[in-house]
This record gives C-alpha cells, structure tokens and sequence, in this order.
C-alpha cells in the first residue's frame, strides 16, 4: 500500500466538521443542522453534506452532539401499551410517526397511559422532566383530556395529540375526519336502498366514537331515514360487545336492513351475530365498519369500511411537532389537521332486501 494512500486513510479517520465545513464552503452550523435533523434545511444542502460526509469518512457523534448542544432529541409517545401491541390502529399511527422522528435525528420513548403512572400527574411530571424529553405526541386520548394534556404540558415544552382532537384550542391535533368518514358510509347504503340503518356506536370517553356516533346521526336525519332509538346499541370498540349489539338489534321485531358498526372490531362481532341468526351478511342485512383494519378485509364476506391513512397520519403529526419544538412558522391547516378516508366497497353491504 503507498504512503500516499496510508496517509489519505489516516486523515478520513480523523475528519471533523471543519474539514467538512471546508469541503462543501459551508458553516459548521448548518451542518450541525443537517446532522440533527432540523426541518428546516434544503435538501440539496443536505445531499451535499452527507456526500462530502462519505468522502471525507466523516461520522457525526450523535450523542457528543446532543450534550454539547443541551438537547436530549427525545420524545415521548403517550399511548396504551396494550393497543401498540395488539391494534393495527395504533401501531400504524406509531410506525409512521416513529420512521419520521428517526430520519430528523430523533429518539422516542413510551409513556404507558394504561400505567400507574397517569393515576398520579406529579410522579408523570417528575418522570419526563428525569428523561428530558423534549416534547410529545399523545395518542387518542380520552374525551375528559384536559388534565390528560395538563400532566403533559408542564413538562414538555410542545404537545400534540393523535387520532383524538385537542379541544382547549391551545394544542395541535392530527386525525381523520369522522364525518367524512360516516358519509361516506351511510351514502353507500343509500344508494343500495337501505333506507333503515342501525348503529353499533363505541366508547362515549373516546373522542373518534362520539364524533362518529354524532355524524351518522346528523347524516341519517339530513337524509331523512327513519329511525327507532332501539337501531342504536353501545359496541365499545370491540369484537365481543359489537356481537352482543348485533345480537340486540337483530332481535327486534322491526330490525333495520343495515347496521354500521363505529370500527372494523364491532363490526366483525355483528357479521358472527348475523350469522348466528341464520343470515348472510350483505344479503339479509349490509353490516359496515371504519378504520381499514386488515381483519375487515380477511373476514367472510369482507367487510365494507373506510380506510385511514394512520402512517401518513403518524408522520405528519411527528413532522408538525417537530416545527412546534424548533419554533417555526405553521398555518392554521397543519396546526389541526384532518385527514380523509377511504371508502372500500365489499361484499358485507348489498342491495336492500325487497
């Protein structure tokens, strides 16, 4: 090997941010910015960087970086750790979100909202302070969220809530539109003749089921669908509760001919309810979902619903708390955004019965 080569290996291994700073004519502050992943540099500035990075050998010492600055790059992701393993909704939500905070230079770390630790908002409080977490996405809380949000808002100095809204008006939100979402789905009975439709509503502490049990109602009067108080029956989310809703409403003299069910879960229960009864669902009765759930599209029939886009959600709630954290400009529609599903048709809605 010649010394010339010995030597050029030599100086890689031992090439700092002046030297990078010398090859691209470039501050030593806006590569820092590069390697921290700030928001708010070009790209073309930052393939420069990470070419000449690679030329030079360069390796940005995330960690060195951090102290030297007084930022820690954490942040906390408020969520029920039993739905982060056990529901796609939230998973999904999680993944997109996760995937973008890693790409800006960010760590995230879990607080378990189904922990002990929220019983008490001082331990909470005291607990993000010790991990100095620099902000946090909260994750579908619950309808009573003001002291939810509160035990986080001393704390962290930036707060964003996901698949849920904030309704001080003070914090950002990212969700789907719920009355998007239930047009969509009471319109398509409709126009398959079904002018008597049920509702299997969810959890009156969870902001998404009040909103959709508060659109369809509104949809259904706008349409002018008859109605009889005992076509509405509590599904809680789940698969169990949505069969016995199902089960209640089909036990009636004058059951409806469709039921829509708050989420894919309850919706899943009343397709075993129908045919528990003998049915066919989207034949004797239409049964439809919310949320795009794999199980609504394994189940038999498939199940109609309408699908989130719960990544790009989960990115582009990350995306606005990181610009809330570096304090950058936001319009009012990333400040609170909504995003809307879509509508798959499948067989478990059909014509109205004759």
């Amino acid at each position: 090997m010649s010394q010339k080569t010995k030597k050029s290996r030599k100086q890689n291994e031992h090439s700092t941010m002046t030297d990078l700073a010398a090859e691209t004519g470039l501050s030593k502050m806006t590569i820092s910015r590069v390697f921290t992943g700030s928001v708010n540099v070009r790209k073309s500035t930052k393939e420069k960087v990470m070419a000449a990075a690679k030329k030079l050998g360069y390796e940005y010492n995330a960690l060195a970086g951090n102290f030297a600055s007084g930022r820690s790059r954490l942040i906390g992701v408020a969520v029920d750790v039993s739905n982060l393993m056990g529901s796609r909704y939230f998973a999904h939500l999680f993944k997109g979100a996760h995937g973008y905070l890693e790409d800006a230079g960010y760590r995230s770390v879990i607080f378990d909202t189904g922990s002990e630790e929220f019983a008490d908002g001082r331990r909470l409080s005291r607990l993000i302070d010790q991990r100095r977490v620099e902000g946090m996405l909260a994750f579908a809380p619950p309808s009573n969220q003001a002291e939810f949000i509160s035990s986080f808002s001393k704390a962290a100095t930036s707060i964003l809530v996901i698949g849920g809204r904030a309704t001080n008006g003070q914090v950002p939100w990212v969700d789907l539109d719920n009355y998007h979402a239930m047009e969509l789905l009471v319109n398509h009975l409709a126009k398959l003749g079904h002018q008597k439709i049920g509702f299997i509503e969810g959890p009156e502490q969870i902001v998404d089921a009040t909103e959709r049990s508060n659109a369809f109602h509104t949809i259904r009067q706008q349409l002018k669908l008859p109605w009889h108080n005992d076509w509405l029956q509590s599904g809680e989310f789940s698969y169990g509760a949505g069969r016995e809703a199902a089960h209640r409403i089909l036990s009636l003299s004058n059951p409806p001919t469709a039921i829509i069910a708050a989420n894919d879960y309850s919706a899943l229960g009343a397709c075993e309810a129908v045919r528990a009864y003998g049915m066919l669902p989207g034949k004797e009765i239409s049964i439809a979902g919310i949320d795009g759930h794999e199980i609504a599209a394994e189940a038999e029939p498939a199940i109609t619903t309408v699908t989130q886009p719960l990544e790009q959600m989960g990115e582009h709630a990350a995306m606005v708390l990181l610009k809330q954290i570096e304090k950058q400009d936001m319009s009012p529609d990333e400040a609170t955004t909504i995003f809307k599903g879509k509508l798959i048709a499948r067989p478990s809605t059909g014509p109205a019965p004759k």
